[in-house]
């Protein structure tokens, strides 16, 4: 058996074409090589790995910041400098960089981010003539009540910043830098804003969840009405808006810089839950009462699942175990499409 190392693999071309491909080529030379032992196969699985996280977690930046990156981590590994500058003559052996940046890319790729995130809360706050700032240095949530009386729970690491609240501006503004939960008192005349990097939250009376990592920002409201966009600059010019209704979610990707809409990780009921355990019920009829209580919309035929009697119990489940039982139970499937559920399937098992 040939005696393969991981960067035997990673830098050599032909097998990044190879690993990169969409659908990579059956009956290959790295397949039959994986065919020798499980060892080689492990070394071929992982190379491939390699090459595809690289690839993905790469994609946003320039060859300049690529280099740097490298250069970066191989300074802090003492790597010679002149194996450096050989090691970059052909852009081909980026890929072999790898074995050296599996571990460090990445945490130079976060840290990047998180020095960006920083950067955009501590310029927007700065242009505040005003402001008071909370930080939260404990393992704990923090909670913090505002001049307005609405209240947030401030996770650790995370850190708000506020405006005078009693002046006469047109709104109340807070920035965040971090995940908060907050629950805004209702004040029609004057909205509450939330600024996180580029994405500006605006509502009236609400309980939401923002949450800003380093390579998204996410909001699920919990009650009421919030808008979510872009803001591009201070003349608050956006490039899209979405509007959330409880248990939905918005995303916006620091990459691409794409907000998206879906629903919420884990729904939450919007009323007092009734008796959800049904015998020998239509199947739209358990599906209307989940859209009451949870305030989500399903699309499906009901016709074909009219027939369709169950007996099944849901109560004590969450949102998405109840779907799956219900899944399991039928021959249906479920699948989340922006803030709704598609239902499909040819009926019910007998």
């Amino acid at each position: 058996m040939t005696d393969y190392k991981l960067e035997d693999f990673l830098a050599d071309e032909n097998f990044q074409q190879w690993a990169l491909a969409e659908e990579p080529l059956e009956g290959s030379r790295w397949q039959r090589a994986s065919e020798t032992s499980p060892a080689v196969a492990a070394l071929v699985q992982e190379a491939r790995q390699i090459l595809i996280d690289w690839k993905r977690e790469s994609s946003g930046l320039t060859d300049e910041k690529k280099l740097h990156a490298i250069e970066k981590i191989l300074d802090q590994a003492k790597a010679p400098r002149r194996t450096r500058l050989v090691f970059w003559k052909r852009p081909v052996y980026w890929a072999a960089a790898v074995v050296v940046l599996a571990g460090g890319f990445t945490a130079w790729l976060v840290s990047e981010q998180k020095s960006e995130r920083r950067y955009q809360y501590e310029t927007l706050t700065s242009a505040v003539a005003e402001i008071t700032e909370v930080k939260n240095t404990g393992t704990q949530i923090k909670n913090v009540v505002l001049p307005d009386q609405s209240k947030i729970q401030l996770a650790p690491g995370a850190r708000i910043s506020y405006a005078a609240m009693d002046s006469g501006g047109r709104f109340r503004d807070v920035w965040l830098d971090g995940e908060a939960f907050f629950e805004v008192v209702r004040i029609p005349s004057k909205p509450f804003r939330v600024r996180v990097n580029k994405i500006l939250t605006t509502v009236l009376g609400t309980s939401f969840r923002i949450s800003n990592n380093a390579d998204q920002v996410s909001v699920t409201v919990t009650s009421g009405k919030v808008s979510v966009q872009e803001k591009l600059n201070d003349r608050h010019e956006k490039t899209g808006e979405v509007i959330l209704l409880p248990n939905e979610k918005a995303v916006y990707h620091v990459t691409d810089g794409k907000l998206t809409r879906s629903l919420a990780d884990a729904p939450e009921a919007l009323q007092e839950v009734p008796d959800l355990d049904f015998e020998e019920t239509p199947l739209p009829e358990i599906l209307d009462k989940l859209q009451r209580v949870y305030g989500i919309q399903f699309e499906y035929d009901r016709e074909q699942f009219r027939g369709c009697l169950m007996t099944i119990p849901l109560n004590g489940l969450p949102f998405y175990g109840k779907l799956d039982l219900i899944s399991t139970t039928t021959k249906i499937t479920y699948k989340v499409e922006g803030n709704k559920i598609l239902i499909t399937g040819n009926g019910c098992s007998q």
